[in-house]
C-alpha cells in the first residue's frame, strides 16, 4: 500500500498555511523547553497519496458497518471506569467530531526529516519496526503539534537550527480504549511498574497487540511522569497520545517543517 503522491508548497499568505499553522501554534502543555526555545515553520506541504485516501475511505466505509453490525461487541464505554478513564475519553472527545459512530480527527505525527518521503508514500509507519510501543503496538500520534515536535526531536533537548519535521493526518476510530494508570499498569516481574501493554512488561520484548474488540487507544500523558499515563488526568501539564491498530486508519495530509530557535 501507498507509492506516489503528489505535493504542493504553501505560501505563508496562503489561507489553507494559515489553518496548518493555527493548529502548530495551538497551546499545549508546557514542555520543559519551551522557555528557552521558539518554534519556526521552515515550510509547509500539502501532500495527496490517492492509494492511501482510499485506504483511508475503506476504512471508515468498514468501520460504520461493523458498528452497525455488531453494536453489542462494538460499543462506547465497553470498559470500567476507574476515576480516569471517562476524563481520558472526554478528553478524546473534545478534539475528534463523531459521523455514524465513526470518530475523526486531525493528529500529527513526529518523525525526523529523512523520515518524511516514506511516511507520504506509505503512511507513518507502525513502532513495531523499532520497539512495540509503550501502550500497545500500532501508528502513534497526538493532536498537540508541539509534542510530535517532542518526539521529532527523540524527546531530547531540541538543536537549535536543525530542522525537524511533523505531518499532520486524518484520523479516524472507531473504539477507542482509554488506557490510564488505574487500571492498566502493574508492577512486572522487574519490580517496575509499567503499562501492561507495554513491550517490555515482564522484562523481555513482548509486543502486545490493542485490547481486544478496539481499534485505538488514547492515552493522557505527563512529562513529568516519564511521558507515561498522567496519574493526575486532570492536572494541567497532560498532553495526549492515540494509538491506532491498523495504518489505514491514517492518512497523511501535510508535512511541517520546522526549526528551533533559542529565545
Amino acid at each position: 500500500m501507498g507509492g506516489a503522491y503528489l505535493t504542493r508548497r504553501l505560501l505563508d499568505k496562503d489561507e489553507e498555511y494559515r489553518r496548518v499553522a493555527v493548529l502548530f501554534f495551538a497551546p499545549s502543555a508546557e514542555m520543559r523547553w519551551r522557555k528557552r526555545y521558539t518554534r519556526r515553520i521552515v515550510s509547509v506541504v500539502a501532500v495527496k497519496n490517492e492509494r492511501l485516501q482510499a485506504a483511508f475511505a475503506g476504512r471508515v466505509a468498514s468501520t460504520v458497518q461493523l458498528r452497525k453490525d455488531l453494536k453489542k461487541h462494538h460499543k462506547e464505554g465497553a470498559w470500567a471506569d476507574d476515576g480516569q478513564k471517562q476524563v481520558v475519553y472526554e478528553r478524546m472527545s473534545r478534539v475528534a467530531w463523531v459521523d455514524e459512530g465513526v470518530k475523526t480527527l486531525l493528529a500529527w505525527h513526529g518523525c525526523s526529516a529523512s523520515a518524511v518521503e516514506s511516511i507520504c508514500s506509505n503512511g507513518p509507519r507502525r513502532v513495531q519496526s523499532d520497539d512495540g510501543g509503550w501502550f500497545g503496538g500500532g501508528v502513534y500520534l497526538t493532536p498537540q503539534a508541539e509534542y510530535a515536535g517532542a518526539y521529532a526531536a527523540g524527546l531530547q533537548e531540541p538543536v537549535p537550527g536543525a530542522v525537524y519535521a511533523v505531518v499532520l493526518c486524518w484520523v479516524t476510530l472507531g473504539n477507542v480504549y482509554p488506557v490510564t494508570r488505574n487500571t492498566d499498569y502493574a508492577v512486572d516481574s522487574t519490580g517496575t511498574e509499567r503499562c501492561m501493554f507495554d513491550y517490555q512488561f515482564g522484562g523481555t520484548r513482548t509486543d502486545k497487540a490493542l485490547k481486544a474488540g478496539f481499534d485505538a487507544h488514547w492515552v493522557a500523558v505527563a512529562q513529568d511522569d516519564g511521558f507515561q499515563a498522567a496519574r493526575d488526568v486532570r492536572g494541567g501539564a497532560v498532553l495526549d497520545e492515540v494509538v491506532v491498530g491498523d495504518g489505514a486508519q491514517v492518512v497523511p495530509r501535510y508535512v511541517v517543517r520546522f526549526k528551533y530557535e533559542e529565545v
